[in-house]
């Protein structure tokens, strides 16, 4: 009995441990209609919506406003429980089109944060021993007066 009462005491306090995160600004519907409605300017998006997530320099006439339900566990990475992102294409300084995708893309690319490696850096054990001798053990030959 005790060990029982244990167990469900444990698996209570770690399913605790684990929390959504709302990341970016969730754009609503009806915004959006009533952007790509009326056909407004790049200042009236911006006082609607606020700033863009993303602003290519590459197409300055593309923004973008990305969304996401982040969901942390306790000894875990981070995993995207879903995602929206819209896509706001401008032609003269004045909406042409919203794109909105609320799902992850199928084609999913990993990315890892651990480490880049860069090829052409990496060095052998005898480079770095004759890179480094005398680094270490200089002389302490000075002129004595």
């Amino acid at each position: 009995m005790f060990r029982i009462l244990l167990v469900l005491c444990c698996a209570s306090v770690l399913s605790g441990c684990q929390s959504i995160n709302n990341r970016g600004e969730y754009v609503e519907d009806a915004k959006l209609a009533a952007i790509e409605k009326n056909h407004v300017s790049k200042e009236q998006v911006i006082e609607m919506l606020g700033e863009p997530t993303i602003m290519p320099d590459y197409t300055p006439n593309v923004w973008y406003y990305v969304s996401r339900k982040v969901q942390d566990k306790v000894w875990a990475r981070p995993s995207i429980k879903s995602q929206r992102v819209v896509k706001i294409t401008f032609n003269n300084d004045k909406v042409a089109h919203v794109d909105i995708t609320d799902k992850r893309p199928k084609n999913n690319i990993n990315v890892e944060r651990d480490s880049t490696i860069a090829k052409g850096t990496e060095e052998t054990a005898v480079q770095t021993f004759v890179k480094n001798f005398g680094r270490f053990n200089k002389s302490s030959r000075k002129k004595r007066r």
